[in-house]
């Protein structure tokens, strides 16, 4: 094979692959934002807790909060499992650390 040969079969294949180059980078891109969706959502359902938490039952940073009986089909947490007394602490080590 000569060199005209070689650099003209490079050009053909490089033009065949730009569209597949591009496809890649939009499906990664694509892909990127999926994971940040899913990966984002436990600290958006958190903070929603939180929220919920201190506005419903006034419970603020590095409080405890005790739900005395098995919970029901009311509690929307993301795991709710009715055998389960939970308990729901909201640290913030923002003034200094927390001693329990």
């Amino acid at each position: 094979m000569n060199i005209r040969s070689a650099i003209s079969l490079t050009a053909i294949l490089l033009v065949l692959c730009g569209p597949a180059v591009a496809d890649v980078k939009d499906r990664m891109v694509e892909r990127r934002a999926i994971e940040a969706a899913v990966w984002g959502m436990p600290i958006v359902n958190f903070q929603a807790m939180r929220d919920g938490m201190k506005r419903d039952a006034g419970v603020g940073y590095n409080d405890v909060a005790y739900n005395s009986k098995v919970q029901t089909w009311r509690l929307k947490t993301t795991t709710n499992n009715n055998t389960t007394p939970y308990i729901f602490i909201f640290w913030n080590v923002k003034d200094g650390p927390v001693v329990v």
